[in-house]
């Protein structure tokens, strides 16, 4: 399951491959979370930083992918950048502001934030991920 979910399979693939609930992967992964790889990005296959043990649906991005493709989804980039300044949905909400609802829907690709709060979104995602890659 470790090898399953460092080659970026979400949890809902890695249990219908290996017969086990969701739930069930989750707790297995969990228990193991200092063996766990890093996610790698969708594009290029590299290891995306702070990814280690993430509980990750979707597909992310590195860095020099999302500065490559500036026309990603902005669900992929808020959810890569999110992930890269190593804070969950709630955090990122408390400190911008916006509901952790609203986050949610975005990063699924369900709701399209009015341009500036997509920027104050982002602005502040890209100085939490450089604050922490300076650490």
């Amino acid at each position: 399951m470790i090898e399953l979910r460092a080659r970026g399979r979400t949890l809902a693939q890695i249990a219908q491959r290996v017969g086990l609930t969701r739930q069930g992967v989750h707790e297995a992964l969990k228990r193991t979370q200092g063996q766990l790889a890093p996610i790698v990005c969708r594009h290029c296959k590299s290891a995306i930083p702070g990814t280690n043990g993430a509980n990750l649906s979707g597909e992310l991005m590195c860095r020099d992918c999302l500065d490559t493709y500036p026309r990603i989804s902005l669900a992929v980039r808020l959810t890569s950048l999110r992930i890269m300044a190593g804070l969950t949905q709630s955090e990122l909400a408390e400190k911008t502001g916006v509901s952790q609802s609203l986050i949610s829907l975005a990063e699924r690709d369900n709701h399209q934030p009015r341009p500036k709060l997509r920027l104050r979104l982002l602005a502040f995602l890209e100085s939490a991920r450089a604050a922490r890659t300076r650490r």
